[in-house]
């Protein structure tokens, strides 16, 4: 016999089911079963995690208790402290910087310069190494006049001796003989010049020419270095490219 089932509808006052509060804690999930899928939502906050992040033990272990210093400060420390130690270790005593250059005028720049009027005079021999001889002897002599701060210039003359060409020179330039500051003082000269030359070659005749070039020297010892060139009347060129290597003597004199 098949027998009948029927369904009731459930009422509205008696069946029907209880609303669920609205909370921000409740999130909706999905649980499955073996039935099927069942929707609803959780109510249960998630377990908090006791693992700690990666950063936050980098973090842990470079923070310092409460009242420990860390190390860099200790460093600088160490860093200040060690000169102290050191002076008081080796017996060291602090310098005097004014005692210091009373005791080493040259060190200290002279307040008050000395701008007397200055004579000097400078005789060398010499070796030209260049065009055009290729090696060639040299007589040089120069007569500066210099005032400290206001001007320095000299004049001067030579000869030069070479297997291509020979003749005289005439010198002006800006510097002269002056002191040369050093633990035993010395004169020295050095100088910026223009230099007019008179050569007399055996192929081409007599030239005339211009050469600029500067010179220093020190003691008893002295360089130049020298361009130019040099026309004769039948316009015939000479280059003009040497370097002077002289032995000399300045004097000097105070007015």
């Amino acid at each position: 016999m098949l027998a009948r089932i029927s369904h009731q509808v459930p009422t509205a006052a008696g069946d029907a089911p209880l609303p669920i509060p609205a909370s921000p804690e409740r999130v909706p999930t999905q649980r499955c079963s073996r039935l099927g899928v069942l929707n609803g939502l959780l109510s249960t906050p998630p377990r908090p995690s006791g693992r700690i992040p990666h950063w936050a033990r980098h973090l842990t272990g470079l923070a310092t208790k409460p009242g420990e210093i860390c190390g860099l400060a200790r460093v600088i420390a160490f860093l200040a402290f060690l000169p102290a130690f050191a002076s008081v270790v080796c017996g060291q005593e602090r310098i005097d910087i004014t005692q210091w250059h009373e005791e080493h005028p040259v060190a200290l720049a002279d307040e008050n310069p000395d701008r007397r009027l200055r004579l000097g005079l400078y005789p060398r021999l010499g070796a030209v190494i260049g065009v055009p001889n290729g090696l060639a002897g040299t007589f040089q002599i120069s007569l500066s006049i210099r005032r400290p701060e206001r001007y320095s210039f000299y004049v001067g003359a030579g000869y030069e001796y070479g297997h291509a060409v020979e003749g005289g020179n005439l010198t002006l330039g800006w510097g002269g003989v002056r002191e040369a500051p050093a633990t035993v003082l010395q004169r020295g000269f050095s100088g910026a010049f223009l230099r007019y030359r008179n050569w007399d070659s055996d192929d081409h005749g007599r030239h005339h020419g211009l050469s600029v070039g500067v010179e220093s020297g020190l003691g008893d010892f002295g360089l130049v270095m020298e361009a130019g060139l040099a026309r004769s009347d039948r316009n015939h060129w000479i280059p003009v490219a040497r370097l002077s290597i002289s032995v000399g003597k300045a004097w000097l004199w105070v007015k």
